[in-house]
């Protein structure tokens, strides 16, 4: 263990001191208030010029490139790897848990929560991801919400949709305003709203009861 004059704190084997060997660092000389656990994690909050302030960085590689999180919580290995910030109040407040999430967003304040949640994320901001694999194949969208394991979008961008459901998708180019509720459920329009139009070989699998209990008869 390392007590530096400016505040920083590591742990890290005796054998070596680079920060792919770290497991443990508390930054106050670049970043403040900053918790990183793991190999490489925060590794450019150190620097002098971070603006990093009030963020946890846990898990190899987690916020590898992020000299300026501001309020940001990396959870898992290789999350929020690409996510540099910027010296600006108001910049970050990013949450991404789980092994690969949100590993290629530079955007701001995005919730991603599950392996490979928002993988496919890049400058999108306000963006709610729950789910392993949400990854929307949505890139520079905003505010949108999806829910469920492999909740996607069949575009790279898109903002203000509700996409609920395992495997729940947008169809066509850039679906904006719309709603997708239902297991495989898809939206083929903007403005719209679908529920439950999974369909295998031109048969609806599923029905809809609004006042009962048992649409299916």
């Amino acid at each position: 263990t390392t007590l530096f004059p400016g505040g920083d704190i590591f742990m890290q084997p005796l054998t070596g001191g680079a920060a792919t060997q770290r497991v443990f660092a508390i930054f106050g000389s670049g970043g403040t208030g900053v918790l990183a656990i793991g190999p490489s994690a925060g590794n450019p909050v150190q620097s002098s010029s971070s603006s990093a302030t009030g963020s946890t960085l846990i898990g190899r590689n987690a916020g590898l490139a992020t000299q300026h999180a501001i309020n940001c919580t990396f959870i898992g290995d290789n999350s929020g790897i690409s996510f540099t910030g910027t010296a600006t109040a108001g910049v970050g407040n990013n949450t991404f848990i789980g092994t690969n999430s949100g590993n290629t967003a530079t955007g701001n304040d995005n919730s991603c929560l599950g392996t490979r949640s928002g993988a496919t994320l890049t400058t999108g901001n306000f963006n709610t991801l729950l789910g392993s694999q949400s990854t929307g194949g949505i890139t520079i969208g905003n505010d949108n919400v999806l829910v469920g394991y492999n909740a996607h979008f069949n575009s790279t961008t898109g903002s203000n949709n509700v996409i609920l459901g395992s495997r729940a998708h947008t169809m066509g180019t850039n679906i904006s305003n719309s709603v997708s509720i239902g297991y495989q459920n898809r939206v083929q329009c903007d403005n719209c709203v679908s529920i439950a139009s999974h369909v295998v070989g031109g048969i609806p699998q599923q029905q809809v009861g609004v006042g009962i209990s048992n649409p299916s008869v």
